[in-house]
């Protein structure tokens, strides 16, 4: 997870007092990055914010017609980062399994709506 990408969700606040910042809306705002599974943020007074980020763990490759992504255990789509390896093979057979059917699932939905286009 880049930090930039991070830190624009918070380029807003860099002149307000902690006090005024909504931690929930900020929470949100990085839970909607696609690597965040889950985000915490909290006022660290005087003059702080506290984040903690747990990032999704990629559990299989999904091939698309032209890409190579990624698929977590829930089935969230993932771009590829440029650098990296990745493998899987001490993964749970039953990760991959559910987030094989969680893919399939995301790419008819995506074919779909692109059909009704």
């Amino acid at each position: 997870m880049p930090r930039d990408a991070i830190v624009e969700k918070f380029s807003a606040d860099m002149s307000r007092s902690v006090v005024r910042i909504s931690l929930g809306e900020r929470r949100k705002a990085l839970e909607s990055l696609p690597w965040v599974e889950q985000a915490g943020v909290q006022r660290v007074l005087p003059n702080r914010i506290h984040v903690e980020i747990t990032e999704r763990t990629p559990v299989a490759f999904l091939r698309t017609a032209n890409e190579l992504s990624l698929v977590d255990a829930y089935g969230m789509i993932l771009e590829r980062p440029a650098e990296g390896e990745f493998r899987f093979p001490g993964r749970e057979r039953h990760q991959r399994i559910r987030a094989a059917r969680c893919a399939r699932t995301a790419y008819e939905i995506i074919c779909a709506v692109h059909e009704g286009d």
